[in-house]
């Protein structure tokens, strides 16, 4: 992963459902590039940049995001499906 760095390029992204309030680009100068392994356990602090730059194989992760203006709709639960390969 890339991680930390400022982006050159930032924006607001639109709010969506899934996701709520956000930002994006493309370039973050500084950026430090992390390994993890089967096994690791990476947190990554509200703010801060963080891109998926190469995964060799399937990689499970929860977003945990606060949202007090209330703008990402609660999600029906046993709608996610997992298909296993």
């Amino acid at each position: 992963m890339k991680l930390g760095g400022k982006i050159t390029d930032w924006k607001r992204r639109p709010v969506s459902q899934g996701n709520g309030r956000g930002s994006a680009g493309t370039t973050a100068v500084g950026a430090q590039d992390v390994t993890i392994a089967k096994g690791d356990v990476l947190i990554i602090p509200a703010g801060t940049p963080h891109k998926w730059e190469d995964a060799e194989e399937f990689t499970s992760y929860i977003v945990v995001r606060v949202d007090p203006d209330g703008v990402a709709p609660l999600m029906a639960l046993g709608t996610a499906k997992f298909v296993p390969e």
